[in-house]
């Protein structure tokens, strides 16, 4: 039985595959190794950091700070009501052992703000001044026309 060789097209699709690759390799490997010193370098500061000072590095000051306000209001055998946004989770992790219970968006949480709901309410928010402390009670004031 013989056996036919490839077309011609196959050998192209490999080769362009081949080139495509190494173009990326290229790219990609300078790049990493680059960020790669840059986080090695950081080792010999960053592994005396405490906790304050890490959230303080990595969330920058205004978040840290807020974060210590929420923390001396609430105790930590606490509950409370935790706002839906894209850093929610980041804030939960942040201000454990609280119990967070979800609450929604800001209309809704504003909406069943008359319910049994914790007294407290964290609104997150990555940017300047960070996370937010209110009064279930006071949700609806902070929802905007």
């Amino acid at each position: 039985m013989k056996i036919r060789r490839a077309p011609g097209w196959r050998a192209a699709w490999t080769a362009a595959g081949l080139v495509a690759l190494a173009v990326y390799l290229v790219f990609t490997v300078p790049s990493s190794l680059f960020a790669m010193w840059g986080r090695l370098r950081e080792v010999p500061v960053a592994s005396h950091d405490d906790a304050h000072a890490a959230l303080m590095r990595f969330r920058g000051p205004g978040y840290a700070a807020a974060i210590d306000r929420i923390k001396g209001a609430l105790p930590e055998d606490s509950a409370y009501l935790l706002l839906d946004s894209g850093d929610h989770t980041i804030v939960r992790f942040d201000l454990a052992p609280r119990r967070a219970v979800f609450g929604g968006g800001l209309k809704e949480a504003a909406a069943n703000a008359d319910r049994s709901l914790p007294k407290w309410t964290v609104i997150p928010g990555p940017d300047p001044p960070g996370p937010r402390l209110v009064e279930t009670s006071r949700l609806r004031e902070e929802v905007r026309p």
